[in-house]
């Protein structure tokens, strides 16, 4: 009996794990599938978000070909702006075009270079100091940091006529990215410490946690002046709630003076890079304001159904000869950075050609003077247009005016005899 009732004690014990093994195992299923993360699906942005969107990525991707282009320089220069005295050595790997008060492209470095190498790098050959110094007429090569911005917005701008840091206010088409009040006086903006004074610390890193890819973030303090394009920006919050400025940041790209001599290792091409622009810098909130930046955007930015008009020139010239050729004024309502104007023959060959770049150092205009094809100023030509010295016969002139997107437009086109 008792051999029995041992069994039957034996046999409950066992059923009891079994059961409580199975309860285990439903429980921690049940609070498996109640903790699963449901993957969430992806917003679909509006129309007029996805216009944003792309405005923001073409002007951030152009701003970064221009402070991260790989060129040699094919012989030594060496040039001064204010008081900075850059050394740019032959044969070296740089990154990003050159600083210099001026507002050149990459496009424009392309007219030095011949074709790229194997890894893609152009050796730019025939820059001269002069082209690049501090209050060169030429002033084509090369960008700083305002006008590094303003080109990037060209591509989707046609109403920011601004030419400098201090003129990127309401006036020409930049406005404030949050909400504070950004205060100007004529043509310039004021002191932008003041601005920050006058709204408070909070209104500005408030406004800092609403820029996007492509907005700038731009100082003012008279003899200090500086714009930066912004790629990212990263919020930290404190516990009640408010911004915490010392670990919050945004990441920048940038045409800067300060950057210039600083070099990495590239794994990639196995050698050293020297760095001339800022790229992925990350400043803190509380540095920004500190240096007195505030947001600043341009209109198709921040308002999509502002359309960017189709590019159109007008020629005030009306009557087209040989004699008109140096005649009149070209106007666009986009930037300007080039004229080409060639003279060929009744058999289509090149006779003569010549290049001018807008002589304007801080900015791109939106008109050329054909006059300037026979400037006294050579240092903004390349090449010899000379009617006088063609030959008796019928010729053909054609005017080439060339955006600063890259675009080329015909601005003239007839035939003429001698």
């Amino acid at each position: 009996m008792k051999k029995l009732f041992a069994i039957l004690l034996a046999l409950a014990i066992l059923f009891s794990f079994a059961a409580c093994g199975e309860d285990t195992q439903q429980e921690t299923t049940e609070a498996t599938t109640e903790t699963t993360i449901q993957p969430t699906e992806p917003k679909e942005l509006t129309e007029e978000e996805k216009i944003l969107a792309a405005r923001r990525d073409l002007v951030e991707q152009k701003m970064r070909e221009s402070v991260t282009f790989l060129w040699r320089a094919g012989e030594d220069i060496t040039y001064t702006v204010d008081d900075t005295t850059f050394y740019v050595e032959a044969g070296k790997l740089y990154s990003g075009v050159p600083y210099a008060f001026g507002a050149g492209t990459v496009n424009d470095m392309l007219e030095f270079a011949g074709e790229p190498d194997e890894n893609g790098i152009y050796t730019i050959s025939g820059l001269t100091a002069e082209a690049m110094r501090s209050g060169s007429g030429h002033c084509r090569i090369g960008n700083d940091c305002s006008s590094a911005v303003l080109l990037a917005w060209s591509y989707i701008s046609d109403t920011c006529t601004a030419g400098r840091s201090r003129m990127m206010h309401q006036k020409y088409g930049v406005y404030p990215v949050g909400d504070y009040m950004l205060d100007v006086e004529g043509d310039e903006m004021l002191i932008t410490g003041e601005t920050i004074l006058a709204n408070g610390k909070d209104a500005i890193y408030k406004a800092y946690t609403q820029v996007q890819k492509g907005d700038a973030i731009v100082c003012h303090n008279g003899q200090k002046n500086h714009a930066r394009m912004v790629v990212d920006v990263s919020v930290e919050y404190n516990e009640d709630g408010t911004i915490n400025p010392a670990k919050s940041y945004i990441s920048t790209l940038e045409q800067s003076r300060t950057f210039f001599g600083n070099t990495y290792e590239s794994e990639e091409l196995g050698e050293t890079v020297h760095v001339i622009g800022g790229v992925d810098t990350k400043y803190p909130f509380n540095v920004l304001v500190r240096d007195n930046y505030i947001p600043l955007t341009c209109t198709e930015l921040r308002d999509a159904s502002v359309e960017l008009a189709e590019p159109e020139l007008t020629d005030s010239e009306t009557q087209l000869t040989k004699d008109t050729i140096f005649t009149g004024t070209i106007t666009c309502n986009r930037k300007m950075d080039m004229m080409t104007m060639t003279i060929s023959d009744a058999e289509g060959n090149i006779i003569q050609q010549e290049k001018v770049f807008h002589p304007d150092r801080y900015t791109v205009e939106r008109k050329f003077e054909l006059q300037q094809f026979v400037t006294d100023l050579p240092e903004i030509s390349v090449g010899s247009v000379d009617i006088a010295a063609l030959a008796s016969g019928n010729y053909h002139c054609t005017v080439l005016c060339r955006l600063t997107t890259g675009e080329e437009l015909v601005a003239r086109d007839f035939d003429f005899a001698v």
